[in-house]
């Protein structure tokens, strides 16, 4: 019975070991999730930030180009045919 207490005695000592590096995982774990989380939520708000400056840099264009399909913009080649007011002489 004493060699039977014995070994047994042993096997909690090991699963007490066992347990504590469980526990250990387990906050490494939560530590790794919570920082991940983190460093997500940074990388969403760099990737909003660089689509919104793509989006910005399309506009101009995409306006200069409404202006041209509708008519609104001046044709550059005819008013640099025309003549000026200005006096010669």
């Amino acid at each position: 019975m004493a060699a039977i207490s014995e070994q047994v005695g042993g096997y909690v000592a090991l699963i007490d070991q066992y347990i504590a590096t469980v526990d250990n995982i387990n906050a490494s774990i939560s530590q790794i999730q919570a920082n991940l989380d983190s460093q997500l939520g940074t990388l969403k708000t760099v990737i909003i930030i660089a689509m919104l400056w793509i989006l910005i840099a399309q506009l101009a264009p995409l306006y200069l180009g409404w202006e041209l399909v509708s008519g609104q913009r001046g044709n550059p080649s005819s008013a640099a045919s025309t003549p000026s007011n200005q006096p010669v002489g």
